[in-house]
């Protein structure tokens, strides 16, 4: 235990008033504490007693009530309250407390143990200093015959002067016929609001709380983390059941896949043969399905890094590594805003859309009017029509609409001369906010940077290179132990056998080669910071 003493602070003059507490007898408290500090190093004491101000066992903390907790003779930390102790009776008490293990009766009021267990043990009838429970009982009235008013005023008296020697009426002690009246089970409750209630059960509420929240907050994420369905309603869940108007991803094979809308009297015939749309109505999404000659494809949910690879190219668009990179880069959650310039074919947007959802919005603009209309036909069909709003305008030499000033989180940037509408995107973002812009040239990133430095700051270009890599089981041969050496080689038509059609006992391995099939420069992200102004 840490040996501090008993901060008190001197009441304003209305309470003095109120309360009575202008009576010189009642600042002795304030000079208590600052006793209790002093001899406490004095005494060298630290570390074996803690004092503290205490209003809760009756009185006021101005009247000299307090705390004191340290051990007893079996080592037990043990508080003992002590009320209206004046500085002449801080040596006497911590003498007889750590060095004697003794309390001082005239002053002493009870004891509260260090466990709630040991405390609920503890009678809580606050006694009149130096007054044992014997002695401090309340004999009823007879017959309910009511005191003149004199006597009860003499009473009342008797009570305060006995209890902490309390003038002209007032007394720092609780009244005894309500103590009487308490609960004994409210010992340890709380000091503040809830004192009437029990520290087990507010301990109990708090958790139950804690634990309703904890669910609450996970289910909303849950929601959050579903994507894409054509029902608005229900756009962002992919476990309902396939249902007539909806998008479709048709999974051929690793290499082949096709976006199908569902209709009617639809039919989709490939390799595997012939599919009726009405045979995939009321299967969930990822459900495999069967044609009519035995061949199968699965029915997928059209998730932005499948819709990236489906979609139809109006123009050049950016795949999963650059997106992903874009995404993680200008620090977009749900409930952002951003602005997009260059919509194009709408990969990138969609990406956008499901993570600003579910309460966020995306603002895309092209000056081509004929892909701003087909890009809002597609988001409509994935369902993202209430995420994003397409617009028709040349930001490079229009700017961004003045409505969205000082609106944006964060802003893409995908134009042939971006430095022309980077002014504008300045205007448009928030404080703090980040701007990134895709340029397929090294001279374009340049130029951009050079008008970057005006309003940002914290200017990065990164290049995203993906490959991908093949896994295999192959047999490792040595020509050192073939005699055969290279005519082996040319008559061997299978890897899995030897010469001579013998199958070989050469041992087998995993092996992993990059792949022959990789894409090589798309372009260069350049991303930057809105400086704050003061």
């Amino acid at each position: 235990m840490a040996a501090e003493s008993a901060t008190f602070s001197t009441p304003d003059d209305e309470e003095n008033t109120k309360y009575g507490f202008d009576r010189p007898e009642m600042y002795q408290g304030n000079l208590a504490g600052t006793k209790f500090k002093e001899e406490i190093q004095l005494m060298n004491l630290r570390n074996q007693i803690f004092v503290t101000a205490c209003s809760h066992v009756g009185g006021h903390k101005y009247a000299g009530n307090v705390i004191t907790f340290s051990k007893d003779l079996g080592g037990k930390i043990i508080g003992n309250w002590y009320g209206y102790v004046t500085p002449n009776d801080v040596v006497e008490l911590l003498d007889h407390q750590i060095v004697k293990g003794e309390v001082i009766d005239r002053i002493w009021r009870g004891q509260m143990g260090a466990e709630v267990k040991e405390t609920e043990k503890v009678d809580e009838l606050q006694l009149a200093n130096g007054i044992s429970v014997a002695n401090n009982v309340i004999q009823p009235q007879e017959n309910n015959v009511i005191q003149p008013q004199e006597n009860a005023a003499e009473e009342k008296a008797q009570r305060s002067a006995s209890c902490c020697q309390g003038a002209n009426g007032f007394s720092c002690c609780r009244d005894e016929n309500i103590e009487q009246k308490q609960d004994k089970n409210k010992v340890g409750g709380l000091s503040c609001w809830p004192s009437k209630l029990e520290q087990r059960h507010v301990l109990t509420t708090v958790a139950i709380a804690g634990a309703v929240a904890t669910v609450a907050l996970a289910y909303a994420f849950y929601k959050r983390a579903r994507m894409l369905a054509l029902n608005p309603a229900d756009k962002l869940s992919n476990n309902r059941c396939i249902s007539y108007g909806d998008l479709v991803i048709v999974y051929e094979r690793f290499d082949s896949m096709k976006a199908v809308k569902v209709l009617e009297n639809g039919i989709l015939q490939n390799r595997f043969g012939m599919f009726k749309h009405s045979d995939w109505i009321g299967k969930h999404f990822g459900s495999k399905v069967l044609s009519n000659k035995g061949g199968f494809v699965y029915l997928l949910s059209p998730t932005p890094e499948l819709w990236t690879l489906v979609l139809s190219h109006r123009t050049q668009i950016l795949y999963i590594a650059d997106i992903s990179f874009v995404v993680m880069y200008l620090e977009i959650v749900p409930g952002c805003v951003v602005l997009e310039s260059g919509t194009g074919s709408g990969s990138l947007t969609t990406s956008l859309a499901r993570a600003v959802a579910p309460h966020g919005h995306v603002y895309t603009f092209d000056f081509h009017e004929q892909r701003a209309a087909s890009a809002r036909e597609d988001f409509e069909s994935n369902g993202l029509s209430s995420l994003v709003s397409v617009g028709v305008r040349d930001i490079q030499g229009e700017g961004f609409p003045d409505e969205y000033s000082g609106q944006a989180d964060s802003m893409f940037l995908d134009l042939p001369q971006p430095w022309l509408a980077i002014p504008s995107a300045a205007k448009m973002l928030k404080q703090d906010g980040v701007l990134c812009s895709f340029s397929p040239c090294i001279e374009q990133v340049q130029r951009s940077c050079e008008m970057l430095r005006v309003d940002f700051t914290d200017m990065r270009t990164f290049e995203v290179l993906l490959h991908t890599y093949e896994v295999r089981e192959a047999s490792l041969r040595s020509w050192e132990d073939n005699e055969e050496g290279l005519s082996a080689l040319k008559s061997c038509k299978k890897r899995q056998r030897g010469v001579n059609g013998v199958e070989n006992s050469w041992p087998r391995s995993i092996m992993a080669k990059r792949s022959g099939e990789a894409r090589g420069h798309t372009g260069f992200l350049t991303f930057a910071r809105l400086k704050c102004t003061m």
